[in-house]
């Protein structure tokens, strides 16, 4: 049941994403309901293969949604883009040390700086802080990032969501290159 509870928060999310990457004037309301119940829904089936990560990840997400939902305006928060890219940068500065010390990427460390990535830039969006072109872009390198982890706890669900949500999201930028109106 649980398994089955994070394939349709996977499913839930990749429809949801894909109407945000296509559709030139998205529903708000819709958009972040879709996304509070998808995030609920996969926050359950990883916490039950303790896939932490992904846990944090979309417990972010829901509060998010829910935020947003609830009408609370996001835009008064003091979080700015400037922010997030010192706290990104600082964490891929950590990863780089650790690869030059182990020579090895460390996968968690990498699913912490997507989880970031992600959350942030979910929440800069959402608070008309960035364009959803440059929240596009940073999800290519958020799910991405996130695969290597995945794979090691066995949280195939949202490895396959994290798949698809950078095929979609580099469709959703190539949209807005090729009909720069598509924003």
């Amino acid at each position: 049941m649980i398994e089955l509870l994070g394939w349709f928060g996977t499913i839930l999310y990749l429809a949801n994403h894909a109407y945000l990457s296509i559709s030139k004037a998205h529903s708000k309301p819709l958009y972040f309901g879709a996304n509070a119940l998808a995030a609920a829904c996969l926050v359950f089936s990883s916490l039950a293969l303790l896939s932490w990560q992904a846990v944090f990840n979309n417990f972010f997400w829901f509060v998010i949604s829910a935020l947003l939902l609830l009408q609370v305006d996001l835009k008064r928060l003091p979080v700015s883009p400037r922010v997030f890219y010192v706290l990104f940068s600082l964490l891929l500065i950590y990863l780089l040390v650790d690869l030059l010390r182990f020579h090895e990427l460390n996968a968690s460390t990498l699913s912490w700086s997507s989880v970031l990535c992600f959350g942030m830039a979910y929440l800069l969006m959402s608070s008309q802080k960035i364009s959803v072109l440059q929240y596009l872009y940073w999800n290519i390198y958020a799910a991405i990032a996130f695969l290597p982890q995945l794979w090691l706890d066995q949280n195939i669900a949202v490895f396959a969501l994290e798949l698809c949500w950078a095929a979609i999201s580099i469709f959703g930028v190539c949209r807005r290159h090729l009909a720069p109106d598509a924003h």
